[in-house]
């Protein structure tokens, strides 16, 4: 999913009316952020597992694997905003490089009821920016992104990740896999980890992530060749 937004931003609002489950894990090259205004899914971000609900924001970095599931069979609506370290490079300047990395850094906040109202008039506010091409609505997207900012860092409060023993175990896998990926790991292997009989793993692994034991794997791995070849003057046989 790799797409070049004109001038670094974009936004979309997105009603379902169907259960829907994202095909596959990917990554890309600019910074996402994820607002649910009604429903609730399934969000794995990395080697984390939240469960999102109305009123939950969630920030993707650049460069993260992630997917989204359904959590249930309900209609969810939501918010998403794209940019790039270029577009929100007046705002980091004023933000400061610790904010604005804390901001980043974020994972799933939960907004109190009495700002939500807030919150979703700034998306409303970049949305109606979005079709304009006079000289002030890139400003005016940036300053109501730059509230967003300020917003979620001010008044958010943290989502814990989802616990409970089995999970616990799924992150652990999840976790060492992102971090060894470059050496051979099993199946097998993975479940012995996690102190589950393979095929249950399988599935059990397919249930909390959103995608196969394998699937995983290889996209981590398709993930860091791909940052290897954006950043490192290494051949494409080498990586």
């Amino acid at each position: 999913m790799e797409q070049n937004y004109e001038g670094g931003f974009h936004i979309e609002r997105m009603k379902s009316r169907i259960p829907w489950d994202m095909p596959q894990a990917h990554s890309h090259n600019y910074h996402e952020i994820y607002y649910l205004l009604s429903g609730s899914r399934r969000y794995f971000i990395g080697h984390s597992i939240y469960y999102v609900e109305a009123g939950d924001l969630v920030v993707i970095p650049k460069g993260s694997l992630h997917r989204t599931t359904q959590r249930s069979c309900g209609n969810y609506e939501r918010y998403v905003v794209y940019f790039s370290d270029e577009f929100a490079a007046p705002l980091a300047a004023m933000l400061g490089a610790e904010e604005m990395q804390r901001f980043l850094q974020l994972g799933c906040i939960r907004l109190p009821q009495q700002y939500r109202s807030s919150v979703q008039k700034l998306f409303e506010a970049m949305e109606q920016e979005r079709e304009k091409e006079d000289g002030c609505a890139k400003m005016s997207k940036m300053c109501a992104l730059g509230s967003l900012f300020s917003f979620v860092l001010r008044h958010g409060v943290g989502v814990r990740k989802d616990s409970a023993e089995k999970l616990d175990k799924i992150q652990a896998v999840a976790r060492f896999i992102s971090e060894n990926f470059s050496r051979e790991i099993t199946l097998g292997e993975a479940a012995r980890m996690a102190c589950m009989e393979v095929t249950y793993f399988s599935k059990q692994f397919k249930k909390w992530t959103g995608f196969g034991f394998l699937e995983y794997l290889t996209q981590v791995r398709m993930q860091q060749a791909q940052e290897l070849l954006r950043n490192s003057e290494l051949s494409v046989g080498e990586i």
